[in-house]
């Protein structure tokens, strides 16, 4: 869902003071100093783009607005970019073989790592994870039994600034039959991650394999530079 924010530094102040209010009259919404039209044609403005409502006579933030809410920075007046919410998924053979995935897009192109995708607003974790083992793995969601593992904060900076940060949360299950799958985001392939040299695989992969050999639920907390 593409974010709508308020533009104008009018509409913005209307929808900061809507942000500390469960529901305001015309009479405390409206800045004293600003004209009666100059006002509504903003509020109007921030109604038409369905981030206000009106209700018995009470302005409101909408579902959108309210949404909009969690991401708008007040101190910066812009949606603040927040971190990626990531499905990981590790599957093993009885014999020890692990699903591995070589990426195909950036920011880690050609890198090795497990399977994952991007948690989609509105989730159930549970329902992300199976829909990753889907399209990144090629497995019904009757063929594996996934359990939850563990999560991770992962942070990684270079010269230029911040690459990535994502939160993971992994997912294990074993399959009895290897399947391949491979599209326009990757490809995965059977083998023994040990066989490859470390800087082949994406930041955070050794960590997240560590703590999978414990077998309590982990939380993570990865920091890089210059990977």
């Amino acid at each position: 869902m593409r974010d709508k924010i308020p533009e104008h530094n009018i509409q913005k102040r209307i929808f900061n003071r809507l942000v500390g209010a469960e529901f305001m009259r015309y009479s405390e919404l409206k800045p004293k100093e600003l004209e009666a039209n100059l006002f509504m044609y903003h509020l109007n403005e921030l109604i038409k783009t369905g981030l206000v409502e009106k209700i018995d006579k009470k302005y409101t933030l909408t579902a959108v607005g309210r949404s909009t809410a969690t991401r708008f920075s007040i101190r910066e007046q812009t949606i603040r970019v927040m971190p990626s919410a990531i499905s990981v998924i590790v599957l093993k053979t009885k014999k020890g073989e692990w699903l591995l995935y070589k990426r195909k897009r950036q920011p880690y192109i050609g890198s090795l790592g497990f399977p994952s995708g991007k948690i989609h607003l509105g989730d159930k974790l549970i329902d992300a994870a199976y829909r990753e083992l889907d399209e990144k793995c090629g497995y019904e969601q009757s063929e594996v039994d996934l359990s939850y593992r563990g999560v991770f904060n992962l942070v990684e900076n270079e010269e230029t600034g911040l690459k990535n940060h994502i939160i993971g949360h992994v997912w294990q299950g074993e399959v009895s039959e290897k399947k391949t799958f491979d599209n326009y985001a990757g490809e995965t392939f059977w083998g023994d991650w040990k066989a490859y040299p470390y800087e082949d695989f994406i930041p955070g992969f050794k960590e997240i394999v560590d703590a999978l050999e414990n077998p309590e639920f982990f939380g993570l907390d990865l920091y890089f530079e210059g990977f």
